[in-house]
């Protein structure tokens, strides 16, 4: 339920009625109003925007530390779950705009790259928002689950990757602009990092990381689902062609870099 329809009983607490006949039937005609839909979606896409950003900026500020009930991010993270099934149950039929997906991308990519897994949301399985163009449903953005004290662990790099390219792909799609050498060299070096990881920490076979950390480019025989992340992934890296052999030279550079001395 949004704050407009939340409002609408208190609000008709402060209206004067008369002591006449009519009174009880203006009672009821002020309780069956309702916001307009429009004005109503405007209202509680405020809102999700605002529970949005107040989350990353809580975990922003509070980078380092476990998301617990004491940590400063724990409400804001719980708000932002509670709102999400009451957003899709009013709005079954409304895709989000890039700017939202962006936001609940950069909200989940902040949470992810914390070391924490699981996300503090109610169960949004039955959001029956449609995927268009960058337009997507906010509950698989999320891909929430029921609870986040009690159930922390942390991801590796390579978990956290491709939430970082989607959400670039998003971005990208934003700005209506291809991809940058500078996002170029941050994005490869984001990968040699998940190769070092992997093959350090978590002893994983040298060969077959290289390629998988590494994997990420133009693939024209994509059959990814439209909207969906691998989808979106795939066509940040549609561009000119010089820009495409630009990307490979890079990648190509980063893994020669570490393929080598890593013992």
């Amino acid at each position: 339920m949004s704050v407009t329809a939340i409002q609408a009983r208190p609000l008709q607490c402060l209206c004067e009625t008369k002591s006449d006949g009519n009174q009880g039937m203006n009672e009821k005609s002020m309780m069956e109003r309702t916001a307009d839909p429009q004005t109503q979606l405007i209202v509680d896409e405020a809102i999700l925007d605002y529970l949005t950003y107040a989350a990353i900026k809580a975990l922003l500020d509070g980078a380092g530390t476990i998301v617990s009930s004491k940590h400063s991010a724990y409400l804001p993270l719980q708000m932002v779950g509670s709102f999400l099934p009451m957003f899709h149950a009013l709005h079954s039929n409304h895709t989000a705009p890039l700017e939202m997906s962006f936001r609940l991308r950069l909200l989940r990519f902040t949470y992810m790259f914390m070391g924490q897994r699981h996300w503090g949301a109610a169960s949004t399985s039955s959001a029956t928002a449609s995927r268009h163009s960058g337009h997507e449903d906010h509950s698989k953005i999320l891909n929430s689950s029921s609870s986040i004290e009690g159930q922390q662990q942390h991801l590796s790099l390579h978990e956290t990757l491709p939430s970082f390219l989607a959400l670039s792909a998003v971005q990208n799609a934003l700005q209506e602009s291809t991809i940058t050498v500078l996002w170029m060299r941050l994005a490869a070096g984001y990968m040699a990092q998940v190769y070092a990881e992997q093959v350090l920490t978590h002893r994983n076979s040298r060969s077959d990381m290289l390629e998988n950390a590494f994997r990420w480019s133009f693939d024209p025989e994509c059959l990814a689902e439209e909207g969906s992340d691998e989808w979106l992934i795939n066509e940040m890296f549609d561009a000119d062609a010089d820009v495409v052999d630009l990307w490979e030279n890079i990648k190509n550079e980063h893994m020669r870099a570490v393929s080598g001395p890593l013992r």
